[in-house]
């Protein structure tokens, strides 16, 4: 509650807040996808995970174009974590086609 409190009165958000309205979004779908992406990688049955991060990862996607860099950003915790690489190659594969999908359909206007 504290840290909410210090957040809305900070100076530059009240300023600023208006013109940075993605940015906040990106960020919120960036941070979710990689918590859903590194919860699927620590789990035996992770599909539903990868899922998961894969529709935050075509969110991230939509709201705005610098999210391009989550699927590096989800290799870097795939090596990270060291998991089987079967597994998260399948993850990588199902989380991809999902969030091309996502991006896809909320990229059409």
């Amino acid at each position: 509650m504290i840290a909410l409190t210090l957040f809305v009165f900070d100076p530059t958000i009240l300023a600023h807040g208006r013109y940075a309205t993605n940015d906040l979004w990106v960020s919120f779908f960036i941070f979710v996808a990689c918590t859903l992406w590194d919860a699927a990688l620590s789990r035996e049955h992770s599909i539903p995970y990868f899922v998961a991060a894969a529709v935050a990862l075509g969110c991230a996607l939509g709201t705005k174009a610098s999210a391009i860099c989550l699927p590096f950003i989800f290799v870097g915790l795939a090596v990270a974590r060291r998991t089987k690489w079967k597994r998260g190659l399948t993850g990588a594969a199902i989380a991809g086609l999902v969030a091309a999908a996502g991006s896809r359909a909320t990229s059409r206007g």
